[in-house]
């Protein structure tokens, strides 16, 4: 009827606004929010009963809030290409206000990101290259490529986008565990225990080190790895430094009751 008509039109003119917003200023978090809106599946479209949230890709691809998206996303891109705005360009003679270049490759990214979640895998990761190509030195772009080859099961590859994504930065933490997980999953078990060892920030065996600090997600997938190339030893070892690792936990949790229980005056 008119009013659903005249709260699409609405809803379009928002999200179109929203997007120009977070695109002009490169946010990268802006899936995030796009995204919360498609957080239901309805019986039908008649009674509009909530059934379950979103998690099927054909579903997710189908969504009319989904196409929407892309219908934006894809004229954006189109017009940042031809004459670097958002809008199309209403005479030759016109004069718009250019976007920066960075807004294309956040359009992209952010395009990927719904390719991703739509099941569009190899689309995905052909956006991703074009990201790469015009800004080499944004780490989340590997990080996301990385994810999306894995995802074709091509786990080498996505260890070696990975780890260049790493190279980017060096001190960050959380890039290096990354792409010591990405590594195990490819069974690089010697480059993957190189690239954790830098930042085990000690003298001695980095496994060693490792087993102290109870890394436990280190360890089962180092474990898993091995077990997948038949080093069955090694990975009942780790398989065993997690299980003990959980048996402290619990003793030290009756430990400190215990602790608590002696220090606490009880007053009648």
């Amino acid at each position: 009827n008119d009013n659903t008509c005249l709260s699409l039109a609405t809803l379009r003119c928002k999200l179109d606004e929203y997007l120009k917003k977070g695109l002009n200023k490169n946010v990268p978090s802006l899936y995030n929010d796009v995204i919360a809106l498609v957080p239901f599946k309805y019986l039908n479209a008649s009674q509009q009963q909530r059934v379950g949230i979103v998690t099927d890709m054909v579903m997710f691809s189908t969504h009319p809030m989904v196409a929407l998206v892309h219908e934006l996303l894809d004229g954006y891109i189109m017009n940042l290409k031809s004459h670097e705005s958002f809008d199309a360009a209403t005479s030759p003679s016109s004069s718009q206000s250019k976007e920066s270049p960075s807004s294309l490759v956040w359009t992209l990214y952010l395009k990927a990101h719904l390719c991703e979640m739509s099941g569009k895998t190899l689309e995905g990761i052909e956006l991703l290259n074009e990201c790469i190509l015009h800004t080499p030195t944004c780490c989340e772009f590997y990080l996301k490529k990385a994810r999306l080859m894995k995802k074709t099961g091509d786990f080498l590859a996505a260890s070696e986008v990975m780890d260049m994504g790493r190279s980017l930065d060096l001190q960050d933490r959380y890039l290096n565990n990354k792409t010591t997980k990405y590594l195990l999953r490819a069974d690089q078990v010697t480059t993957a225990m190189t690239t954790m060892a830098m930042f085990t920030k000690e003298d001695g065996n980095p496994q060693e080190i490792l087993t102290e600090l109870q890394v436990a997600w280190y360890e089962l997938e180092l474990a898993e790895s091995c077990e997948r190339q038949g080093v069955f030893s090694l990975a009942l070892k780790k398989y065993h430094s997690v299980q003990k690792h959980f048996i402290d936990y619990n003793e030290d949790m009756f430990d400190f009751h215990g602790f608590v229980y002696r220090k606490v005056n009880i007053y009648g």
